[in-house]
C-alpha cells in the first residue's frame, strides 16, 4: 500500500497508555508520522485531554485495560459527545472479553500488543485517506450548499414530482408571483402558465424530464394578481440513489424587464420607421421636382452643346491640321537629331575646321585693320596733295593774270601759255592718281571707314 505522508500528517492523535515506558516510546514514533500527538496516562486522563482538545483530535489510540477508567468506559463517555470519532484499541489476547462491547461502540480497529508499527501506520494511513475523503466530501457539500443558496436567492426555483406536480417553491417565487408558499402545492406545473402559452410546451417539458434531458426555453407565467412575467427556464430531472427519476427542478430567471425594454425598443423603431417613411414620401415629391428641373436643364445644356459642337467643327479641323503639322515637325526634328548625331561622329574634324576658321577670322581682322590704316594714310596724302595743287593753280592763275597785264609781248604770252599748259597737265595727272587711290579705297575699305573718309572729303 502506498503511504501518503501528507494525508497522515493532517491527523491529530490522542494516545492513551498506562504503561509509561510504552507510552513514551510509542509517542516518539507517532510524532514522526502525525501532525500532533496528545498523550494521556490512563482512561480518566484521556477523557480530560479529549474534552479539552476535542475540536482538534481526529483519532484516538488507546489501551483497553487501564486504572481509574478502562478504555471501554472512556469510550462510552466520548460517544456521548462524538458518535463517529475513530478509535483504535491496543489489546492483549486476554482482553477478548471486551470485543463485543467495543464493537457496539464503533471501534475502528484492534491492534494486538506488542504493537507492530508497520501495521499501525498502514491502518492509520487507510483511516487518514478515509477521513480526508470525508473532509473533501464535506467541503464539496458546503460549496454545493453555497451554490444552492445563491441560486435560491437570485432565481425562482420550483420542484415537482415525476408527474410534474409542484412540491416546492422558494421565497423569490412567492415574491414574484404573490402566491403563498403552500397555495400551489400538488398543482401541475402548467397551472403557472399564462393563457398565451401553447399547451404542447408542457408535454415537451414532461417528456424531457422523464428522459432525463435538460429543457431550456422561455415561458410566460401568470401571477396571483392576473399579471404576468416572462422567465428563462432551465429544467432538469431529479434522481434518487438508485438512479430513478423522482421529479424535476426548474430554475427560472425573470427577464420581464429585459423583454419590455426590447418591446419598447421595437415600438420605438417602428414609430421611427413610420416617421421616416412619411418624411421619405414628402422628400420623394420634392426630389422628383428637383429631378424634373434638372432634366430640363440637361436638355437645354444638350441643345447648347450641339450648337457649340457645330460651331467648333472648324476649330476641330484646324486643331487636327495643327496636329498633323506637329507630327511632321516631330519627324523633321527626329531627322535633324539623326543628322546631328551623324555630325557629332566627326567631331574631331569639325573642331579642327572651327579652329582654322577662327585663325582665318583673326588674320582677316588684322588685314582689315592694316588696310584701314593704309586707306586713311592715302586719303590724307591725296587730300593734302589736292590742296597743294589747288593752291599752286591759284598762284599760277594769279601769276598768269599778272603776266598778262605786265607783258604785251606774244612770245612771252606763248611761253606763259606753255607753262600754264604744263602745270594743268601735271594737275590732271595728279588728279587721276587721286581717283585711282579712291577706287582702291572703295574696293577694300568697310562702311565705317568709307563714312569717315567721305565725311571728311565733303567738307572741302
Amino acid at each position: 500500500m502506498t503511504l501518503d505522508k501528507k494525508i497522515i500528517l493532517r491527523l491529530k492523535v490522542l494516545y492513551v497508555e498506562d504503561d509509561e515506558s510504552i507510552r513514551n516510546e510509542l509517542t516518539l514514533v507517532l510524532l514522526k508520522f502525525f501532525g500532533k500527538v496528545y498523550a494521556a496516562k490512563d482512561g480518566e486522563d484521556g477523557l480530560l485531554v479529549y474534552k479539552k482538545h476535542k475540536n482538534n483530535i481526529d483519532l484516538i489510540i488507546s489501551d483497553i485495560n487501564m486504572p481509574k477508567l478502562t478504555g471501554i468506559e472512556m469510550l462510552k463517555e466520548i460517544r456521548k459527545i462524538d458518535k463517529n470519532l475513530p478509535i483504535l484499541f491496543t489489546t492483549a489476547y486476554s482482553d477478548t472479553q471486551f470485543y463485543s462491547e467495543a464493537i457496539k461502540l464503533k471501534v475502528y480497529e484492534y491492534l494486538i500488543k506488542p504493537i507492530d508499527i508497520r501495521n499501525l501506520i498502514e491502518v492509520t494511513s487507510t483511516l487518514a485517506q478515509t477521513l480526508y475523503n470525508d473532509f473533501l466530501l464535506k467541503q464539496k457539500r458546503n460549496e454545493l450548499q453555497k451554490y444552492t443558496d445563491i441560486i435560491l436567492n437570485n432565481n425562482i426555483v420550483i420542484k415537482t414530482d415525476n408527474h410534474m406536480k409542484i412540491t416546492y417553491v422558494n421565497e423569490l417565487f412567492c415574491t414574484t408571483t404573490h402566491y403563498n408558499n403552500d397555495e400551489l402545492l400538488n398543482k401541475t406545473f402548467d397551472s403557472l402558465f399564462h393563457y398565451d402559452v401553447d399547451p404542447k410546451i408542457f408535454q415537451k417539458i414532461h417528456s424531457s424530464v422523464l428522459a432525463n434531458k435538460t429543457w431550456n426555453g422561455i415561458i410566460k407565467n401568470k401571477t396571483n394578481f392576473n399579471t404576468n412575467y416572462v422567465a428563462e427556464c432551465t429544467i432538469i430531472s431529479l434522481l434518487n440513489d438508485a438512479g430513478d427519476i423522482i421529479g424535476s427542478i426548474c430554475v427560472q430567471k425573470d427577464i420581464t424587464k429585459k423583454m419590455n425594454q426590447q418591446r419598447d425598443v421595437k415600438i420605438s423603431l417602428m414609430k421611427d420607421k413610420g416617421n421616416i417613411l412619411i418624411k421619405s414620401k414628402k422628400g420623394e415629391i420634392v426630389t422628383r421636382q428637383k429631378i424634373n428641373k434638372l432634366e430640363n436643364e440637361i436638355k437645354e445644356l444638350q441643345k447648347s452643346f450641339k450648337l457649340e459642337v457645330s460651331k467648333n467643327n472648324a476649330d476641330i479641323y484646324n486643331y487636327e491640321k495643327t496636329i498633323l503639322e506637329n507630327q511632321q515637325l516631330k519627324r523633321d526634328i527626329i531627322k535633324y537629331k539623326k543628322d546631328y548625331l551623324s555630325l557629332t561622329k566627326d567631331k574631331s574634324s569639325f573642331m579642327k575646321l572651327s579652329k582654322e576658321n577662327s585663325d582665318y577670322r583673326m588674320k582677316n581682322k588684322k588685314l582689315l585693320l592694316s588696310l584701314n590704316k593704309i586707306d586713311e594714310q592715302h586719303l590724307k596724302e591725296s587730300k593734302q596733295t589736292s590742296v597743294n595743287y589747288e593752291i599752286k593753280i591759284d598762284d599760277l592763275e594769279k601769276e598768269l593774270t599778272k603776266i598778262k597785264s605786265s607783258f604785251d609781248n606774244l612770245d612771252n604770252a606763248e611761253a606763259l601759255m606753255d607753262k600754264l599748259k604744263y602745270w594743268k597737265e601735271k594737275a590732271q595727272d595728279e588728279a587721276k592718281k587721286i581717283q585711282n587711290l579712291e577706287k582702291q579705297v572703295l574696293k577694300h575699305a568697310d562702311a565705317n571707314v568709307l563714312g569717315k573718309l567721305f565725311g571728311q572729303i565733303t567738307k572741302y
